[in-house]
């Protein structure tokens, strides 16, 4: 059965997959942004390069799980949530990288 983003907005389980791609947009920007211990000068670069990564991992992925899906049967809605928990998580390292290293 498809399930709309109305039920999926009411679902625990959804919101716990909405937190593991936040989780994990988090973990691949702080894997980028550990080159600021290597290169300190490139702060900000690094910072905005941390950002692109996490949030393009999301959308790589997205795109990824609904390869050769008919496109009927795509809820872009959710992917459009779920790349963005991505962004979401890597923002959530990138500025603080940005401001405090």
């Amino acid at each position: 059965m498809h399930r709309t983003i109305q039920m999926k907005l009411r679902s625990w389980r959804w919101w716990g997959e909405q937190a593991a791609h936040i989780a994990i947009g988090g973990v691949i920007a702080a894997g980028i942004s550990a080159i600021v211990f290597a290169i300190p000068s490139q702060v900000a670069l690094i910072a905005v390069v941390a950002q692109f990564a996490g949030s393009t991992a999301g959308v790589v992925r997205e795109i990824l799980q609904n390869w050769g899906d008919d496109f009927c049967d795509n809820d872009t809605v959710d992917s459009n949530f779920d790349s963005l928990a991505f962004t979401i998580g890597a923002a959530l390292v990138a500025i603080p990288v940005a401001v405090f290293a």
